[in-house]
């Protein structure tokens, strides 16, 4: 299964693959193939989405800039 991270328009943050969720001491808290992760800090379960953006009218739609992918590596290396 490929990574993949993907940001839902007017909700979550979902990512989707092998991930682990660690925590601040490097224990792995969670290891799931699908997590939902909230975006408008309003979740009770936080960092994970319980759905509290939709009866707070959450609104956030953002875009990543146009381009190719070595373009874009090359602007973000350190």
């Amino acid at each position: 299964m490929k990574n993949r991270i993907e940001i839902v328009d007017d909700g979550p943050m979902k990512l989707t693959g092998e991930f682990e969720l660690r925590d601040d001491k490097g224990e792995v808290v969670r290891a799931r193939k699908v997590y939902t992760l909230c975006r408008c800090g309003l979740s009770a379960r936080l960092p994970f989405c319980d759905a509290s953006h939709e009866a707070a009218g959450f609104s956030s739609c953002p875009r990543a800039p146009q381009g190719t992918a070595s373009a874009d590596a090359s602007t973000h290396s350190a």
